[in-house]
């Protein structure tokens, strides 16, 4: 796999793994 293609893989992963994280993080700060 060419680097550049793994590059863009890992920098999606990252942001599918940050939105994850976030609306995880949401849904703990709207229960009491």
């Amino acid at each position: 796999m060419p680097l550049a293609q793994r590059a863009a893989s890992c920098l999606h992963c990252a942001v599918a793994v940050t939105l994850a994280g976030a609306m995880h993080g949401n849904e703990l700060l709207r229960k009491p």
